[in-house]
This record gives structure tokens, C-alpha cells and sequence, in this order.
């Protein structure tokens, strides 16, 4: 203790390693897989923790010891084990030029992938890397999907060719994403760095690290200082250590030279917020669940929530998407594709159940109604539910059914919807505007009918989904002297002749292929039509018989569709 007091802060501030069991154990298997012989299959392993629980200091202290067993034998392999930082967006390019950026190859950026591959592993063949590091691994979440899967099937390529083990850190999403490639999940042995809590280890490492700081006098700390001390960090490694540096410096600089528990208790963390929002570079709030999470509103859209979050946190909707980091900045993408990787880091942001996010979302639509979902601005509105939610402070919440093309009644109060083009103030609603209201009830009837279906009533004979297909076909009508000077129109037309002429206007918006691009002013007709031909079948003869042309035969084709669909549906119960 003969340093001056500017020698033992710097010792103090400087980095130094501090063995605990479980540390101990990831690197007594970490040192396993250098010794283990080359095999087809070689074993890796996963090692997961929140932000601060010495996962990187992990990777230096297996580097080091690594090194230093190197050069206390010289005429062993130099490069058995390789380390490798992944940086931004990792994609199958960056991943083989991180790589070799860290062995200090050339790298030509006008390179192909096949190239830069087969460089990469050249490079690690003749040089008998063993053991591939990849430190935040979990950076590897902020490419899409198909991008993670190029990126893990790149791993598994490497391991195989290469008979090397991997070894994978990262924070508790990574789990997710690892686990989302089977073939990869089954290589790896996985250990998890979970906080501290209070037990005998965490006693034992709060007391090796007293013994490791340069204080003249012995620190003796009681159960309340230990939990003081658990209070404050979280039980998140890095905290533990930054409190008790930051407590010794004190006492160094007070001349006091150990800790106690007063100067535990008047211990407060350095730094402030800055403002209510966690910001992304706050390594210690990037990671931690969301301070407010409000309530979601029944039946609200997965988007409309995190937009509402945005919102309240006084920040733009990409940003908190960004902060969120599910892998996008567009968060209306998330209601049509939402990996498990994402569902994971929302459900712990957000505090609420993986189950309750993805039923938030349309990605379990039932097959072949994916076309009935409206992708862009909502088309309805219920203004009484509207009214409701900005009462109860959820101002702006879009439920899922304002976007489902066979809505014209919410689910929620029974009340017709409104068309969101028309404005607020008059209060009108689609039973009110529409040119088919005379038809109203028979449109809820056809409503209801496609939310049997959609629920797995197999009792039709026709799917009503291909219907509404089949009944927006554009087709031709015989007109005039022997039916010489067709017409054009739509099947529809057939059954609602005032269908056609108000069609045409704008005919470039109605076809069977875009369903929910109709105008929700002809929805009625169409959920009319509906219930019509599900009540009686031979319509849809009629119908027929009224179309000549091409129009006839898409009718027909359409027509078996729904027929067979229906039938599969029976089948499949």
C-alpha cells in the first residue's frame, strides 16, 4: 500500500479481472473446446446475459489466457482461436469481412460473396482456427429474417467445412434467434448469466472485490450493506463493480481507506436522465422494460400501440422502433411479420404476454384471407369506440377490425362503421352513405357469414371468400339486338344492376384480385351478394348465364374455387 493515492485510483478505475464460479465454469468449457479433438459435428456453445453481466470481459479474460498460454509455447498453433466483434447490421458480406478484418487479411470491397468465402475459409483452414468467437452475437436481431438465416446457415457452413466449434455471447434475445435455426440450436450447449440475487455467491463476489481494491484499512460489510448494494445495481454485474470502485475512490480521497455501509447508503449513481425516455446509448436502460406500459385497447393493432407508446414518450414512431430494435423502423410492418426474435424483445420491453403480442398482429390470419386485411390507412372507423378510447386516454388506438375489408358493423358495440374519408363532424355512418343501404341487413348477414368461416364453420358449400372474388370479376353482358354490343360490368351487376353504373367511374379500384382495395361504400352490395348466394346457390347459375366473354369463364373458375375450398375445408374437420 506504499502507491500515492492518484496510483491506486488509477488501479482502482483500470480494468482487472475477478473470478466467481460461474465465470469460472464458462471458461473451464471454453478452454474444453480447444482441447477437443476435430469432429464431424463440434460441439459449441451459447452464452446469454443482460447488458453489464461480463460477457465481453468473459471474451477478453479467455483471450488473454489464451495468448499468454501461446507464448509460453512457442512452437504451438498461433491462431486456434479467433474473436470476432459483430458490428452493425450483420449480413453474409460483413460477416466474412469482419472476419477477416480481425485476422488482417486485404479485404477488396468489390469482392464477391463467393470470393470473400472462399478467402475466409482458406484463411481459417491453413491457419487452424478451432474455435470461432462471435461476441454480440445479438446484433445479428437487427437484420430481417431472411437475413439471420443467411447469417446462421453461414455459421453452420463454417463449422461443418472447417470442423470448428462456435461459440456465440450474447444478451437474452439472441436465445430466440439461435433457437429459430434447429439445426444450429442443436450444436450449441447454451449457460446463462442471470443478475445477482441474495445468496452466497453474490456475498462471495462482493467480497472478493472489497479484497482486490487498494484500501489501508480492513471493509467489513453487514447484510444491509449487501443489500444496498444489490438495490442499487440490479444485481447487474458491471454496477456492482462500478459502486463499489466508485465507493473506495471516496474513501481513498476522504482518507476514511475502506467501505461501510454509511457510504454504501449514501451512495447514488452518477449521471442523471435526460428526460422521461431511455435513450438507446443508456447501455444500462437500453435493456431494461419500458417505465409505463399503457393498455392496450380491445382488439387494437400491434402497430397503434407502439405508436401510442411513441406518443407518450414524446418520441417518432421510427425512433422507437429503432430503440426497440424488433428489426425495423416501420412499425405498421410488424401487424403482418413479426419474428420470434422480436416477439421476444417486445413481450420484455412491454412487460406483457408473447401470446397477447402476436393475437395483436395479423400473422395468424387464416390461410387464402390474407387479402381481406387492409395494408394501408384504415378504411373504417367506429366514432362511438373512437369517442370511447380518447375518454379513457388511448386517443388514436386503431382496433384490428377497423382493417378487415368484410367489416361494416363493429364487433365491439354493434354500431354501423364509418367510412374515414368523410368527416367527423357530421357523424354519419356507412348505413347512412352508402348507395346500397337499402340492402343493409342482408350485407350484415353476408358479415356474419365470413366471420363463420374465417372461424372454421365448414358448414357452406361455397367458400365466401373466392366468392367475393368471383363476384368483382370484370365481365361483359349481352346488350342490344342479339346481344351484339356487350356491356361492360361486373358479376355483381348481375344481382345489384346499380352496381355497374356507379362501378364505372371508377373501374381501375374494383377487380377480384384486390378485394379490400373495393371503396367500403360498395362493401354492402358486395356482403349482399354474399348472403344471397350462400342462401341460395343457383344465383350463382344466373349470374352466369347474365356474363358472356371472358368474364364467364373467370366467373366459373372462380366459382369452382370456392366450391373446392369449402370442400377442403369439410375434409381437413
Amino acid at each position: 500500500m506504499g502507491e500515492s493515492i492518484d496510483e491506486r485510483i488509477y488501479f482502482i478505475r483500470s480494468k482487472r479481472w475477478i473470478a466467481y464460479p460461474k465465470a469460472l465454469e464458462i471458461l473451464g468449457h471454453l478452454n474444453g473446446l480447444l482441447k477437443h479433438p476435430r469432429t464431424t459435428r463440434m460441439p459449441s456453445l451459447a452464452v446469454y446475459g443482460d447488458s453489464g453481466m461480463g460477457k465481453s470481459m468473459l471474451v477478453e479474460k479467455f483471450k488473454d489466457d489464451y495468448m499468454l498460454s501461446a507464448r509460453e509455447k512457442p512452437h504451438g498453433p498461433k491462431a486456434k482461436l479467433l474473436v470476432v466483434e459483430l458490428a452493425g447490421r450483420p449480413n453474409e458480406r460483413r460477416l466474412f469481412a469482419q472476419i477477416l478484418a480481425v485476422l488482417g487479411a486485404p479485404l477488396n470491397p468489390r469482392a464477391t460473396i463467393v470470393e470473400l468465402e472462399r478467402t475466409t475459409v482458406r484463411l481459417l483452414d491453413d491457419l487452424g482456427v478451432q474455435v470461432l468467437v462471435l461476441d454480440e452475437i445479438h446484433n445479428v436481431l437487427a437484420a430481417s429474417w431472411r437475413e439471420q438465416r443467411v447469417v446462421f446457415n453461414t455459421l453452420r457452413y463454417l463449422s461443418n467445412e472447417l470442423k470448428l466449434s462456435l461459440v456465440c455471447f450474447g444478451i437474452m434475445e439472441a436465445r430466440q434467434a439461435i433457437n429459430g435455426d434447429v439445426q444450429l440450436a442443436r450444436r450449441f450447449d447454451s449457460i446463462s448469466l442471470p443478475r445477482w440475487i441474495a445468496d452466497k455467491e453474490f456475498e462471495q463476489l462482493v467480497l472478493a472485490i472489497v479484497r482486490n481494491l487498494p484500501l489501508k484499512e480492513p471493509s467489513v460489510l453487514t447484510v444491509k450493506g449487501l443489500r444496498r448494494i444489490l438495490l442499487v445495481s440490479g444485481g447487474v454485474s458491471a454496477r456492482i463493480f462500478r459502486m463499489l470502485n466508485d465507493v473506495a475512490i471516496e474513501a481513498i480521497e476522504t482518507g476514511v481507506e475502506r467501505i461501510t455501509d454509511e457510504a454504501l447508503e449514501r451512495y447514488k449513481p452518477r449521471g442523471g436522465r435526460r428526460g422521461r425516455f431511455p435513450m438507446i446509448d443508456d447501455e444500462d436502460d437500453a435493456h431494461r422494460p419500458l417505465p409505463v406500459v399503457l393498455r392496450p385497447v380491445d382488439d387494437e393493432l400491434l402497430s397503434s400501440w407502439l405508436a401510442r407508446h411513441a406518443a407518450y414518450y414524446g418520441v417518432s414512431g421510427p425512433f422507437f422502433a429503432k430503440w426497440l430494435m424488433p428489426g425495423t423502423r416501420n412499425l405498421s410492418l410488424l401487424d403482418y411479420r413479426l419474428g420470434l426474435a422480436q416477439v421476444a424483445r417486445l413481450s420484455e420491453k412491454l412487460r406483457c404476454d408473447p401470446i397477447a403480442l402476436i393475437e395483436m398482429t395479423f400473422i395468424e390470419t387464416p390461410a387464402g384471407s390474407a387479402e381481406l386485411i387492409c395494408r394501408n390507412r384504415a378504411p373504417q372507423i367506429c366514432r362511438p369506440c373512437a369517442d370511447r378510447h380518447a375518454r379513457d386516454g388511448a386517443s388514436g388506438a386503431v382496433p384490428k377490425h377497423w382493417r378487415k375489408a368484410w367489416r361494416i358493423t363493429c364487433p365491439a358495440c354493434g354500431a354501423p362503421l364509418s367510412d374515414t374519408s368523410e368527416r367527423l363532424d357530421t357523424g354519419e355512418t356507412l348505413q347512412d352513405t352508402s348507395p346500397f343501404a337499402d340492402v343493409w341487413k342482408e350485407a350484415v348477414a353476408g358479415e356474419a357469414i365470413v366471420e363463420r368461416f374465417l372461424r372454421g364453420d365448414n358448414s357452406f358449400d361455397y367458400s365466401p371468400i373466392a366468392l367475393m372474388r368471383a363476384l368483382l370479376v370484370h365481365t361483359w353482358r349481352p346488350c342490344g339486338a342479339n346481344g351484339r354490343e356487350p356491356a361492360a360490368g361486373w358479376a355483381l351487376g348481375a344481382i345489384f344492376p346499380e352496381f355497374d353504373n356507379l362501378a364505372r367511374p371508377i373501374k381501375r379500384r374494383i377487380n377480384h384480385a384486390a378485394v379490400a382495395a373495393l371503396p367500403i361504400s360498395f362493401r354492402p352490395a358486395l356482403l349482399a351478394g354474399i348472403s344471397r348466394a350462400i342462401a341460395n346457390p343457383a344465383i350463382l347459375n344466373a349470374v352466369r348465364d347474365e356474363t358472356i366473354l371472358r368474364g364467364r369463364s373467370a366467373f366459373e373458375r372462380l366459382c369452382e374455387t370456392a366450391r373446392l375450398e369449402a370442400q377442403a375445408a369439410k375434409e381437413s374437420h
